[in-house]
C-alpha cells in the first residue's frame, strides 16, 4: 500500500518544484506528474487490479488469431488497438503498458486543458480513487478518459470532434453512452430553475434502477458479469457522511449563484450539473444493498469530474472571502485531508484488488 499513499506527497512536491516564483510551469507540472503515474500503472504485475491478468489474455489471444467473441465485436476500437500494440511486441505486459500511456496522457490533457487548479485536480484524481480505478477496468477507463475530453471539445463549440471522440470512447467500452448525456448536459444553459427540474428527474430515474441495469444485462451481453452486488458496500458505507457533506457544497454554489453572490460560466455549471447526478446517485445506490457493480462503473462517467469541481469550488467560495488566498489554501487542504481519508479507507479494504502493488519483474 505504501507506494499508493507515497504517490500523494510527490505529487505536492512537484507542484512546488515545478509552480513557484522562480520557475512557474502549469505544462510541465502535469507532465512529470502523469508520466509518474503512467510509469506505477504501466510497470504493474498482472495481479495488481483482478481484470489485468485476463486484459494481458486477451492481448495474447488477440495477436495469436483467436476468437475473442463479444469483444471483438462490440469494442473494435480496443480490439483494433492491442493489434496495433501486437505489432510491435508479442509480450502480454506490452498491452498495460500501452493502455497506461493512453490513460495517462488523455487524463492529463483533460486537466492541463480544463482545470483552474491543476494539484489539486491531480491530486484528486489519486485521493478519490480514480487512478486506482484506472489499473483495473483498464479498457472502460480509456473510454471514461475518451468521454471526458469530448466533454472540453463540446465547451469549447468543437461539435465534430466532440461526437467523435464519443464515438471513438464507444469503441473501446459500451458503457460509453453515458457520454451522450454529458454531451446534452454540456449544451443546456443551466440555472436553478433547470437545476429543480433535473434534481426530480433524477429522483425518478433513481426509482427505475432495475430496468437500468436490466436493459444493459440484456440487450448488452457483455455486461452480464456485472450481474452481481457489489462486496465493498460495508466499507463504504462508513464514508456516506462525506458524500453528503459534498452534495451539500453543491447545493450551496447553486443557491450562491441564484443570489448572485457568485458568477458560474456555463462550462462551471456543466461540470457541477454532471458531479451532481454522480454525487447523488451515489448517495442514493453506492451506499444502500441495492447496489450493483454496474450502477458504479456508470457512476464513473460522472464522478470524476469531481477533479474539476472541487477547484471551481474553492474559487467561488473563496472570492466571498476578504482573503481570498488564504481561504483558497484553506478549502484546498481540507478537501485533500477529506478525501485522503477517503482513499485510505479505500485502499484498506483493497478495492479492485490493487494491493500489494508489485512491478511486473518481481514474479
Amino acid at each position: 500500500m505504501q507506494i499508493y499513499l507515497i504517490i500523494l506527497p510527490v505529487i505536492v512536491f512537484i507542484y512546488l518544484f515545478t509552480m513557484n516564483r522562480f520557475f512557474y510551469s502549469k505544462k510541465t507540472f502535469v507532465i512529470i506528474s502523469f508520466t509518474l503515474l503512467g510509469f506505477i500503472s504501466a510497470f504493474r504485475g498482472n495481479i495488481v487490479g483482478t481484470d489485468v491478468y485476463s486484459y494481458q489474455e486477451i492481448f495474447m489471444n488477440n495477436i495469436q488469431g483467436g476468437n475473442l467473441g463479444d469483444l471483438q465485436n462490440k469494442s473494435k476500437g480496443y480490439y483494433i488497438f492491442s493489434r496495433i500494440v501486437g505489432y510491435y511486441s508479442a509480450t502480454p505486459q506490452a498491452i498495460t503498458i500501452s493502455c497506461s500511456v493512453l490513460v495517462s496522457a488523455l487524463v492529463g490533457y483533460f486537466i492541463y486543458k480544463n482545470s483552474k487548479q491543476v494539484l489539486l485536480s491531480t491530486f484528486l484524481f489519486v485521493s478519490l480513487y480514480f487512478f486506482a480505478d484506472s489499473l483495473n477496468g483498464v479498457r472502460q477507463f480509456i473510454a471514461i478518459s475518451l468521454v471526458i475530453n469530448a466533454h472540453y471539445l463540446m465547451i469549447y463549440e468543437k461539435k465534430i470532434r466532440a461526437l467523435l471522440t464519443l464515438f471513438l470512447a464507444l469503441s473501446f467500452h459500451l458503457t460509453a453512452i453515458i457520454g451522450i448525456f454529458i454531451l446534452i448536459i454540456d449544451k443546456i444553459n443551466w440555472n436553478i430553475k433547470k437545476f429543480s427540474i433535473l434534481t426530480v428527474v433524477l429522483l425518478i430515474i433513481s426509482g427505475a434502477y432495475n430496468q437500468i441495469f436490466n436493459f444493459f444485462t440484456s440487450h448488452l451481453s457483455t455486461y452480464s458479469l456485472y450481474a452481481s452486488f457489489t462486496n465493498e458496500s460495508s466499507e463504504k458505507g462508513k464514508l456516506i457522511f462525506i458524500f453528503l457533506i459534498y452534495l451539500i457544497s453543491i447545493f450551496t454554489l447553486v443557491i450562491l449563484e441564484y443570489n448572485k453572490k457568485i458568477s458560474l460560466s456555463n462550462g462551471d455549471y456543466s461540470i457541477l450539473v454532471i458531479y451532481y447526478i454522480g454525487v447523488l446517485f451515489s448517495v442514493i445506490f453506492f451506499y444502500n444493498t441495492f447496489m450493483f457493480q454496474l450502477i458504479r462503473r456508470l457512476l464513473l462517467y460522472f464522478n470524476i469530474f469531481g477533479i474539476l469541481y472541487f477547484p471551481i469550488f474553492s474559487d467561488k467560495i473563496s472570492s466571498l472571502s476578504k482573503y481570498p488566498k488564504t481561504t483558497n489554501t484553506i478549502i484546498i487542504c481540507s478537501v485533500m485531508l477529506v478525501t485522503f481519508y477517503t482513499y485510505f479507507s479505500s485502499l484498506n479494504s483493497n478495492m479492485n484488488g490493487i494491493v500489494p502493488y508489485i512491478t511486473f519483474f518481481q514474479k
